[in-house]
């Protein structure tokens, strides 16, 4: 096996030069707490006591968005919370995981590994088995990065190489990302 181990490590690698990572803009949220900030000042600076019923929901409304401000720039701040983009299409990438029976762990291992894609569409999904083929695809089907994994008790581990493959390499790629689609 390679020295990348995962799919996440595969797609974060620098060597990628076809895959790129964004994250959301925080300026938003930042907005948000600001306006949660002004609310606040407006109902101690500019409202009485004549209108104490205003007064609290401007406060309560206030305080929730700068609540929900602040919680939104830090989380769309952590490191781990950006998207992968395919740069070729502009794509987002979305994961699939779906799990075959453990008998089916040689034909899957080996249809993968030689890049017949086909043959993975004939195998019978089934849920919560023993054997997981995780991935993260384009949702036009024109990328994929997928891995297989067998189920050692607690935890899944990797049963093959992370590989990537184009819609212009491999034709069944569009159907195998539709396949996954629905497994879901």
């Amino acid at each position: 096996m390679s020295q990348i181990k995962s799919i996440d490590e595969f797609v974060n690698h620098p060597e990628n030069n076809h895959l790129t990572q964004k994250r959301k803009n925080p300026a938003i949220y930042l907005l948000l707490a600001v306006a949660g900030i002004a609310m606040i000042v407006l109902n101690y600076a500019v409202l009485d006591q004549s209108q104490a019923a205003l007064a609290s929901t401007l406060l309560l409304l206030g305080a929730v968005a700068v609540i929900w401000g602040v919680a939104g720039a830090l989380f769309n701040s952590r490191k781990g919370n950006a998207h992968q983009i395919y740069l070729p299409t502009g794509e987002r990438l979305k994961s699939f995981k779906v799990y075959y029976n453990p008998s089916e762990k040689g034909a899957l291992c080996q249809a993968f590994e030689s890049g017949e894609l086909g043959r993975i569409l004939k195998l019978k999904p089934e849920e919560g088995s023993g054997v997981m083929f995780e991935a993260k695809a384009t949702p036009s089907g024109s990328y994929l990065v997928a891995q297989v994994h067998e189920y050692i008790p607690h935890n899944y581990r990797p049963a093959t190489d992370v590989r990537d493959f184009r819609a212009s390499d491999h034709p069944d790629v569009t159907l195998l990302v539709e396949s996954l689609r629905k497994a879901q």
